[in-house]
């Protein structure tokens, strides 16, 4: 049974893997090669499991038109388009009420040029008071396409939406049309929740109520966002999600109530099991309560029929249920993380079976193996690394364990006594008081955590090999001699995709690395070269309050492992190009800051960082092979128009030329023109504005590739006539708003690459689907070795 549900659950996720790709293309085939392998080397060893083959390919059908499925989009060709919708509101945003605007997710009905839409729509109206869950709402307004990332590991709000059903946002005119009734389901809901409301209003103070409002009902937006980002600094953000620790405390808390009235076991386990669901049905199923308890239901279910429970069957099969129902998911950081946690429970508890641990110890080991299990997913999503977080762990589970277990029997005993309620919650009180006080205390200590790169697939891919190689070595510690040949097994593998995914490439860590990224309508370019980081620019979209450098600095430059930048280029004082430096400065190790003059009021809040002046005729020689070339502006030159301030270098790798041109018009370029040779690449001047790109600019430069940063705007940018020109000098166009951020890699040869990021955004997924079919061959391999019962339970 073990091999059929693994092989099942992987088939599944590499045919997700596969139809979220778009297309099965030659480099999917070969990612495929290992899942093929297997399979053929099973049949062929066993000509009479077709069925079993079959029955693989069935599951990976399945989830490959199932995620192609909810990969196409089709109202992808309708964004910005009016029209009227009606439908349910199935649940509300709870943002604070100082905002004008709230969020509500509505299961909706709609038609754009007579094709008829359902579609689950995130909808933003005016601020209401009176809309509830389960009430209808019709209105017009406009659908709008969510922001999607457009740069390397940015947060890509569309897939996230995705994930969730939701395909569109919907911006709905103030004249809508509210019907309040609603059904018998989301009236319960609805009642439950103003129970709980008013219960938690009424006898704890107004922090402490509105932490266990978000515990309870699983909305973060209950809380208190101070509180929220300080307990996520320290890494127990998990005990604010009703997860399977609140919802096996909820079972407990249940099955001792019913046996102190003296039920049989199967009885208490049944009641208390649906009274679970009852209650994951009240707050909506949000995904890591239902991952729970199907979980529960499996387990329980086993018990009752007096089956013999299986672990490693009961996390595959729940998983499995799980991508049937929305395949999206296994993208979902929450659903790794949920996963990843219940397997090291799995690990945890076959350790405690084997050896003896005292009882502060099982709770530090088992905390241990959590961190362990879910690490490389955690700093993935969230390039954070909380120091505290074990201190942390050990201190508030057990403090919400109880909490959970005393409010658990206070909601129940309210109902009929009231007062004995109110007695209860005053220790609920305080264990509240006590988790956010110490939570403020321990993110006052100097070096709480600290900020992490990105890992690669490969390197995810490497420490879930070891971690499993070292978790069977533990475990199988009395059946040393009996595994020789899977041990060295398991070490050839790990030396040789070492070498391959880890050795080789440090090979060509010397490569001069360029990524124009995509911050909207500005510029903003990080080069990279053996341990030296430089930004060209730093700016990006301005609309009122929003910039959207706000979000991706200084998030991208942590993701990529960028701690320290020598200098940040800034071409001209126009906040387009250089809005983002405050953010970098407050996170990033900033050297210094190199313009081509001084601007005391932009420059000021930088602290003590240094500034420098480089003017026409200066040279940055970096090394033998890399340097910067000044063409513009000469010193003491400083105009009126800002645009003709612009750096205007010339970078030189080798034989490699890329010209940096900042946002200089014709005149400048005119000026300049004897300095001007040929580049292999030009950034656009002035992001393609009409005003710049003469004809002799593009023939004196001869560029084979030009690279345009710019986002959505009314300017009128690039202009036609510039586009026009490039093409008809046959130079290839690349633009951030088209392709999102673009990376050139050029090597000691001074030979470039160029990748954008779908490009790269699709070679994730297949590397991913890559290291599945390895997994699922090596597993075929080690299970020659293993016949035991018990390594299915590790």
């Amino acid at each position: 049974m073990g091999n059929l549900t693994l092989f099942a659950a992987l088939s599944l996720i590499i045919g997700i893997l596969s139809g979220y790709s778009d297309n099965l293309n030659g480099f999917m085939v070969i990612a495929l090669f290992p899942v093929l392998l297997a399979l053929g080397y099973y049949l062929i060893n066993n000509k009479n499991r077709r069925v079993f083959a079959l029955f693989l390919l069935s599951f990976f059908v399945f989830g490959y038109f199932s995620a192609s499925y909810y990969a196409a989009n089709p109202l992808d060709h309708h964004y910005g388009k009016e029209i009227s919708v009606s439908g349910m509101i199935k649940f509300i945003n709870r943002y604070d009420e100082s905002r004008e605007y709230m969020s509500i997710i509505v299961e909706s009905e709609f038609y754009v040029e007579d094709i008829r839409f359902n579609e689950k729509l995130l909808v933003y109206i005016k601020r209401n008071k009176d809309i509830l869950p389960g009430m209808s709402i019709t209105g017009a307004g406009q659908l709008s396409e969510p922001d999607r990332a457009t740069n390397f590991l940015e947060f890509d709000y569309k897939d996230y939406l995705n994930r969730q059903g939701i395909r569109s946002i919907f911006f709905m005119d103030e004249g809508y049309e509210l019907d309040k009734k609603s059904s018998i389901k989301y009236r319960m809901q609805n009642g439950f929740q103003q129970y709980v409301e008013s219960v938690l209003d009424n006898n704890l103070g107004k922090e402490e109520s509105s932490l266990l409002k978000g515990v309870l009902t699983g909305d973060r937006s209950y809380i208190n966002e101070e509180i929220l980002s300080t307990i996520r600094g320290l890494g127990v953000a998990h005990i604010l999600a009703v997860s399977g620790l609140h919802i096996g405390i909820i079972i407990l808390s249940l099955n001792r109530i019913l046996r102190a009235l003296r039920l049989k076991r199967s009885p208490r386990i049944a009641i208390s099991l649906v009274m679970a669901w009852v209650y994951g049905s009240l707050i909506g199923f949000p995904v890591s309560v239902l991952r729970a308890l199907i979980m529960a239901s499996v387990i329980s279910i086993g018990y009752i029929c007096h089956r013999r429970y299986d672990p490693l069957n009961s996390i595959i099969v729940t998983m499995t249920g799980m991508l049937i129902f929305r395949p999206l998911w296994v993208f979902d950081a929450g659903f790794q993380l949920s996963f990843a946690a219940v397997a090291s429970i799995i690990a945890y508890l076959k350790f405690a079976d084997i050896y003896s641990l005292r009882r502060f110890s099982k709770g530090v080991v088992f905390l241990m193996f959590i961190q362990l299990f879910t690490l490389p997913i955690s700093i993935y999503h969230f390039n954070h690394f909380p120091l505290l977080s074990l201190v942390a762990n050990i201190i508030f589970i057990p403090i919400v364990s109880y909490i959970l277990f005393i409010t658990t029997v206070a909601l129940g005993i309210n109902l009929i006594i009231p007062w004995i309620a109110a007695c209860l919650f005053l220790p609920v009180n305080f264990g509240l008081t006590l988790i956010i006080w110490l939570s403020k205390r321990l993110m006052m200590i100097p070096v709480n955590g600290f900020n992490v790169p990105s890992p690669t697939i490969p390197e995810i891919t490497l420490y879930y090999m070891m971690l499993g190689f070292v978790t069977f070595l533990v475990l199988n510690q009395n059946e040393k001699y009996r595994f020789r040949k899977l041990y060295l097994v398991m070490t050839s593998t790990v030396i040789i995709y070492i070498g391959i995914f880890l050795l080789i490439p440090s090979i060509f860590s010397d490569h001069l690395n360029i990524a124009f990224i995509d911050t909207g309508q500005g510029s903003s370019t990080l080069i990279q070269y053996k341990n030296i980081n430089f930004m060209m620019d730093a700016g990006g979209e301005i609309s009122g309050a929003y910039q959207k450098t706000d979000y991706v600095f200084p998030d991208y430059l942590i993701k990529r492992g960028v701690r320290r930048l020598d200098t940040i280029f800034i071409s001209h004082y126009h906040r387009d190009h250089y809005s983002g430096i405050y953010n970098i400065n407050e996170n990033i190790d900033v050297r210094s800051y190199t313009s081509g003059y001084h601007n005391e009021e932009i420059l000021s809040d930088l602290g003590q960082a240094r500034f420098y002046r480089i003017n026409a005729g200066d040279e940055l020689i970096i090394d033998e092979d890399l340097k910067f070339d000044v063409l513009w502006p000469p010193k003491g030159y400083i105009s009126d128009d800002e645009n003709r301030n612009s750096l205007v270098m010339m970078l030189i790798y080798r034989d490699f030329r890329i010209l940096f041109t900042g946002d200089i018009d014709q005149e400048v370029e005119r000026i300049i023109a004897n300095e001007l040779s040929h580049a292999n690449i030009v950034v656009l001047p002035h992001h393609g504005s009409k005003t710049s790109s003469s004809n002799d600019f593009i023939e004196r430069t001869n560029p084979e590739y030009g690279i345009i940063s710019y986002g959505e705007n009314s300017y009128g940018i690039p202009g036609e006539e510039v586009i026009r020109r490039y093409e008809e000098s046959g130079v290839s166009l690349l633009s951030t708003y088209d392709h999102g951020e673009i990376m050139i890699s050029v090597d000691r040869n001074g030979i470039y690459n160029i990748m954008v990021y779908n490009e790269v955004s699709e070679r994730n997924y297949l590397l991913l689907l890559l290291f599945s079919g390895f997994f699922v061959f090596f597993t075929q391999k080690v299970t020659e070795f293993k016949r035991s019962a018990a390594f299915y339970e590790i």
